[in-house]
């Protein structure tokens, strides 16, 4: 008995002395690797995320790490990728006994709101919920708050909140026994956590004995809330609705709102506050799965009708809608099942409910494959952002992927998506999708890797990529000058370069030589630079930029080459540009003094095909273009003579 009292002693003090990691910082550049978020989870699940309106992420989740208890832990990780306090999480409540499924809203401060289904001693699992800053602070005492506090059965629940920072929730209860009666319930809290309703009584907003599941509350700008659930009506499930204004006065009389139509069993659905009504998409069980979506109003009234609008004529299955509004408009995006191919649609509707672009939508990605698990968001810049899980390769299972959709439809990154987790045959799922406040996103996902449960991260910034880069760096001669620029994204703090030059002699490149160092322009999503070089030697020049931080990282780029043919005291002949090439080349040479130069061309068998005559050229630089269209694909030479002066280059033309 001693032993095991003294086994119990050491678990606690080795779960609560857990050291306070500082996760090595910042988001990493490689997709097939990722930004680990949290330290040493058993098995996470019911993952979900949120933005803290900073750029960076609130993270929830449960597991059972410490026996087979299930508690919910959360972590915050700011903008640049690092965990604010313990990378190992915290919990959310210090109260004893199995935490599940954890639902979680954030406020205009930076704190994030959580509701669970926690355990009481001798009670059915009761609703609790609590108040966490970034810094890991329990705002609402270390165990949260029971807001439910009955006999009842909980069975769902929901949160939001208004923009005078006052908390509604939503949640579904059950009557002990066969015969119990469902109850739709709410409740208005203040920042301090207090009730609004006077009594445990006027929280019940509707009562029968009909099944009930699947609970949204939608809070308005008015201080009321819109509460949503599904009931069974003969065997379907429809989608039902009821208003409670600032002043907890139930609005639309004893019976709810029909929101879809009774002759049809409705799977899913979604809802989002569209100015001072609602909007919903929901999916149609049928002899097929159909999309529909609907506005309902703070008077109960439903603008497009009974049942709502059909989302896409698409032939197939519609299958998990999501959507996102941006001002007056709605983006729905819903994979599309037909002939054993799934694939991603979108479709803009306007505050009617009218199609903007075309008719059925338009494909984010066209390959055949499995998409499944898509999330959307608003990047805050006018844009779309949509990830999702795609099997598109020989594998068990699927990679995550993201595109960004402009407002006109059009896909403002590589067509086939940008990759977010490539980690080779790995199982992904519980995908978030978050903005970064920038015209960027972050995906939160689990992924099991060579048997461990983790959760992962990875940042994509507003121009489709992963890092600071270096972007169309390009040389070009200007009063004899050497100018080069090129276009930086995403940098980093702190960023400078260091741009170097070198020549090609007969073994390769010569030792590189320091020409100038630019410091980074104010931060911005895409800063443009240049520089100008007066080199001291001819002919074929290579620069290289060296991207540096604070930290002394370097990042070296691509080459860019470049022919320089000024002052030189004998003649210079320059490699053609470009080559390879397909119908027209550039052959430039240098001359200090006046000569006759003649141009010869051979193929690979040395028979000349072209020739261009003894011409006088005054001394300086000078430019033939050779064109001809009727080459075949192969290499071909061609002979400089300028006086005495004779040198033969190769050049390559390929297909066309």
């Amino acid at each position: 008995m001693i032993l095991i009292k003294l086994a119990k002693i050491i678990l606690f003090l080795a779960i609560i002395l857990l050291p306070v990691f500082s996760v090595q910082a910042q988001w990493v550049s490689n997709p097939a690797v990722n930004t680990k978020l949290v330290n040493g989870p058993k098995d996470p699940i019911n993952i979900t995320a949120l933005d803290d309106r900073n750029g960076g992420v609130f993270v929830f989740w449960e597991d059972k790490k410490y026996g087979n208890t299930s508690d919910i832990f959360f972590i915050h990780v700011n903008e640049n990728g690092e965990v604010s306090f313990r990378a190992d999480g915290k919990t959310v409540s210090t109260l004893i006994g199995n935490k599940e499924i954890p639902v979680a809203v954030n406020d205009n401060d930076g704190n994030a709101y959580v509701l669970w289904k926690g355990a009481v001693k001798d009670k059915p699992d009761q609703l609790f919920i609590q108040k966490l800053s970034e810094n890991g602070e329990r705002l609402w005492r270390n165990e949260g708050l029971n807001i439910s506090e009955n006999e009842l059965e909980l069975l769902d629940y929901s949160i939001d909140i208004n923009r005078g920072g006052i908390i509604c929730v939503s949640y579904l209860m059950r009557e002990p026994g066969f015969i119990g009666d469902y109850l739709v319930a709410y409740q208005f809290l203040d920042q301090s956590g207090s009730s609004l309703l006077k009594s445990s009584d006027e929280s019940i907003l509707f009562k029968s004995n009909s099944r009930k599941s699947k609970t949204s509350v939608v809070a308005d700008y008015e201080g009321g809330a819109f509460v949503f659930w599904l009931e069974n009506f003969s065997g379907k499930s429809v989608l039902r609705a009821s208003y409670v204004d600032e002043n907890n006065i139930k609005k639309w009389g004893k019976e709810p709102v029909n929101i879809s139509s009774t002759i049809n069993n409705v799977l899913s659905y979604t809802v989002n506050r569209f100015g001072n009504s609602v909007y919903l998409s929901f999916q149609y069980q049928g002899q097929k799965k159909e999309i529909h979506h609907q506005l309902i109003t703070r008077n109960g009234n439903l603008p497009w009708g009974t049942g709502g609008k059909r989302v896409t004529s698409l032939n197939g299955n519609q299958l998990n809608s999501q959507t996102a509004l941006i001002d007056s408009s709605i983006y729905v995006t819903w994979t599309n099942e037909f002939q054993n191919d799934k694939n991603l649609f979108i479709q803009k509707f306007d505050k009617n409910g009218k199609p903007l672009w075309k008719k059925d939508g338009i494909s984010v990605i066209d390959l055949k494959g499995d998409r499944f698990g898509q999330k959307i968001t608003n990047d805050e810049k006018g844009n779309i952002i949509v990830a999702w899980i795609d099997r598109r390769v020989d594998s068990v299972y699927g990679n995550i992927y993201v595109q960004k959709i402009d407002s006109q439809g059009k896909l403002m990154w590589d067509s086939l998506s940008v990759g977010l987790g490539s980690f080779h045959n790995s199982q992904k799922s519980y995908l978030n999708l978050i903005p970064d406040g920038a015209g960027g996103a972050i995906a939160v996902f689990k992924e099991k890797r060579e048997g461990n449960n983790e959760i992962y991260s990875q940042k994509v910034f507003e121009t489709g990529t992963y890092a600071s880069q270096v972007l169309a760096f390009s040389a070009s001669i200007e009063d004899e000058k050497i100018k080069l620029s090129w276009y930086a994204a995403n940098e980093s703090p702190n960023v400078f370069y260091n741009i170097e030059r070198t020549v090609q002699s007969d073994t390769g490149l010569a030792h590189w030589s320091l020409i100038g160092t630019v410091e980074a322009n104010e931060i911005r999503s895409v800063n443009f630079y240049e520089l100008f070089d007066v080199p001291n030697t001819n002919g074929t020049l290579y620069y290289r930029i060296i991207q540096k931080d604070g930290e002394d990282a370097s990042t070296v780029y691509d080459l860019v080459k470049i022919n320089y043919l000024e002052s030189a005291s004998s003649i210079v002949l320059a490699q053609n540009s470009p080559n390879p090439f397909t119908d027209s080349t550039t052959i430039s040479f240098y001359l200090p003094e006046d000569e006759n130069v003649i141009l010869e061309f051979f193929d690979s068998k040395v028979e000349l095909i072209k020739e261009i005559p003894k011409q006088k050229y005054s001394a300086g630089r000078h430019e033939v273009i050779f064109t001809d269209e009727n080459l075949i694909p192969g290499i071909y030479f061609y002979k400089f003579k300028a006086g005495n002066y004779i040198e033969v280059r190769k050049m390559v033309v390929s297909p066309k």
